[in-house]
């Protein structure tokens, strides 16, 4: 980083603590962090693995919505982050905190501020992340300003399973689908989650399941070098779940032999015994948590009529009642 770099991001001191951007000077001690970070975005770590490159070059440029900090301390390891905010997303998201040894800092706090500031300076209204409440973490994110708002468990599952007995439901959506899909999320997923992680967006791709001609489920999907990620949506009321989830494994494109991660909301349950059905391996449960960083004001009249050639603004007229005569 050059020193007019330095100049221009103008390094913050707060408490001994140091607040800079992820340079490539810093690229030694991530390569010596390696196993040490805490991922909070399981679909960025199931598509791109440990610091992927191309992760790594986004925090350092902006670019692509990814964004990295350092914070430095005299008695603690640097501690690095980088958050992650998808073209046409409302959300950020943290992608990774590292080392663990040192995130029950005061400087971990201050580096998750730095993480959730510049989002909403880039147009973020919520910073998300999604962490196991068992950790030490979680008491730090509190701190940080995070609440707990749903939970989830990340299931994987063979990436060739059994063959679907019939044809399947799903296809890709497209445009003209975007109203249907967000009827059907509505009707399943609490609006407080809704609101924080709107559905159906252009830059979002996804699946619909369509049975008798109306739209029963969607599934977000992820796909990277190291697998695929799929947050599916099935309404309650569909039969034969494992089916339908089934046909949805088998629609994937380009599966090859990647692992497929599948993320189940507290508010699907009825899914998790058909994934286990066909063999899937559930992880631990996550706790996802929200930091809001916008709140809308309502706008309000902040300036008055000028008086006119010195004299003071006179009042409007009153209504002259008639006169009885």
């Amino acid at each position: 980083m050059t020193a007019s770099t330095d100049t221009l991001w103008k390094w913050q001191q707060h408490n001994n603590m140091l607040l800079r951007p992820f340079g490539w000077r810093d690229l030694p001690t991530l390569h010596r962090y390696r196993g040490q970070s805490i991922y909070l975005d399981s679909s960025l770590a199931a598509t791109h693995g440990t610091l992927h490159p191309a992760l790594l070059l986004g925090g350092m440029t902006s670019l692509a919505g990814f964004r990295a900090w350092v914070c430095q301390s005299e008695k603690i390891p640097p501690l690095i982050g980088i958050s992650h905010q998808p073209v046409g997303f409302p959300s950020a998201t943290i992608g990774f905190l590292t080392p663990a040894e040192a995130l029950s800092t005061p400087c971990a706090v201050k580096l998750l501020d730095q993480l959730a500031k510049r989002s909403g300076e880039y147009g973020a209204f919520h910073m998300l992340a999604e962490i196991d409440a068992t950790t030490p973490l979680f008491e730090t994110m509190r701190k940080a300003g995070f609440t707990a708002y749903t939970r989830q468990r990340i299931w994987v599952v063979d990436a060739s399973p059994a063959e679907a007995t019939s044809s399947t439901g799903w296809r890709f959506a497209h445009t003209g689908d975007q109203y249907a899909i967000q009827a059907l999320c509505r009707q399943i997923i609490p609006e407080y989650i809704f609101n924080v992680e709107p559905v159906a967006t252009t830059s979002a791709p996804g699946l619909i399941y369509t049975q008798a001609g109306q739209v029963r489920g969607y599934a977000h999907l992820r796909n990277g070098r190291h697998g695929t990620w799929i947050k599916p949506v099935v309404h309650p009321d569909t039969t034969d779940a494992e089916q339908i989830l089934l046909e949805l494994l088998q629609t994937i494109p380009n599966r090859q032999m990647r692992p497929i991660h599948v993320c189940i909301r507290a508010y699907q349950p009825h899914l998790e015994p058909a994934l286990l059905a066909f063999g899937g391996t559930s992880g631990p449960e996550q706790t996802v948590m929200v930091k809001h960083l916008a709140i809308h004001h309502r706008a309000r009249e902040t300036f008055k009529r000028p008086a006119f050639e010195g004299q003071p603004e006179a009042p409007a007229p009153l209504a002259r009642s008639k006169r009885h005569g």
